[in-house]
């Protein structure tokens, strides 16, 4: 919870400079926001997790997923505590550009009972 969005996605493959001893903070800012744009979401990469809705940090988990390369994703109820509002925010963006992304990515998924 007390990392902001680019360092949730890159977590642990953080792009080094200086002998790899210390975080390239520019890069690793620009590439989060390549994914994102890529998905067509809109977080500040510099936000926290914290500060984010449930909605968003399912977002920020598909991006992480893109960033290592997935060819396949399982989530179990992912709108299961999400708001309307929120599951037609996922749905218009997470799942959907993934899938249009990732050409040969798979989803796999199970669903809660959702009124649109």
């Amino acid at each position: 919870p007390d990392l902001s969005v680019a360092e949730n996605i890159f977590l642990g493959r953080e792009p080094k400079i200086f002998a790899r001893l210390f975080i390239n903070w520019k890069s690793l800012n620009s590439n989060a926001k390549k994914i994102l744009d890529k998905l067509d979401i809109n977080l500040d990469c510099k936000r926290f997790i914290s500060d984010l809705s449930v909605a968003e940090r399912q977002m920020v988990e598909i991006a992480k997923a893109l960033s290592l390369d997935a060819k396949l994703i399982i989530m179990d109820e992912p709108t299961a505590t999400l708001t309307e509002k929120e599951v037609k925010m996922y749905m218009d963006t997470s799942m959907a550009k993934f899938l249009a992304v990732e050409s040969k990515g798979k989803l796999a998924t199970t669903w809660a009972s959702v009124k649109y």
